[in-house]
């Protein structure tokens, strides 16, 4: 897998090479899409994947994007970016020459390295990791702040939270849970990986005591709630206070707690 700097660069050649700097949001993806010389087909595909890059002729490509997937405006603007980055990055164009298409699975769902590539790509073409940075200063890692951050870059809630815990200097940490009431991803901050030494909790159950179980079982509608951090990470050796946010995520069944403890000194 290729480098998190490599992948910035190339997000940022692309950047430039269609006309935008390193700080401003992406207007219009079409228009990106159309100056970097690619087709767009946007049908329905029934529900297997979200999105695809295909070659269609020499140095000829087309993206596509499922409209049964079409969940948000954000995370189409996501998966369009997603599909621009298979077609940037040349070990993946390289890719395309002998499979012709590649298909897509939605943001931040595959462990694939060539798709965990084409997300980073997106991530950092959509939302510069400086100018994301600047829009978090100030904020807490709630829902109000995510959807700020999705609004000013046009990014879905999911890869908003995503970007929120990669550039700001809080310790914080985002937690996807399903509808079943299970850790589906943990994602801490540099700062909560560096304070909180507790294992990563992928599988686990959601405690009854969080706010995100309240949101699965349908009992609440809150958006903001005091809790202890213990509730999440049962092993802590001091009870930390903490504040709980969460958001429903609209498909998938998925559900993002935002977890930001008062006190680092665990």
């Amino acid at each position: 897998m290729l480098s998190e700097q490599q992948i910035i660069a190339y997000a940022c050649t692309l950047r430039e090479q269609v006309g935008h700097d390193r700080t401003s949001p992406i207007e219009s993806i079409e228009e990106v899409i159309r100056i970097a010389g690619y087709q767009l087909q946007e049908e329905s595909f029934g529900d297997e994947f979200s999105g695809f890059s295909c070659m269609v002729g020499p140095m000829e490509y087309l993206i596509g994007f499922n409209t049964d997937h079409n969940w948000s405006r954000g995370f189409r603007r996501f998966t369009l970016a997603h599909e621009l980055g298979h077609l940037t990055i040349p070990h993946h164009v390289e890719m395309l020459e002998g499979i012709r298409i590649h298909r897509s699975k939605p943001e931040f769902q595959s462990g694939n390295a060539v798709e965990r590539e084409a997300d980073l790509f997106a991530t950092n073409f959509l939302a510069p990791r400086s100018a994301a940075a600047n829009q978090t200063k100030g904020y807490d890692f709630t829902r109000g702040a995510v959807e700020h951050l999705a609004a000013y870059f046009g990014l879905s809630l999911y890869s908003a939270a995503h970007r929120f815990v990669e550039t700001t200097d809080l310790a914080c940490s985002l937690v996807v849970c399903d509808g079943n009431g299970r850790v589906v991803y943990e994602k801490r901050s540099r700062s909560m990986e560096n304070s909180l030494r507790h294992s990563f909790i992928n599988g686990a159950r959601v405690s009854r005591y969080t706010l995100a179980s309240d949101y699965i079982s349908g009992n609440t509608s809150e958006n903001d709630v005091d809790i202890r951090l213990n509730d999440w990470y049962p092993n802590l050796e001091q009870d930390v206070e903490a504040k709980e946010s969460v958001l429903a995520l609209g498909y998938n069944g998925r559900y993002l707690a935002m977890l930001t403890p008062y006190h680092t000194d665990f």
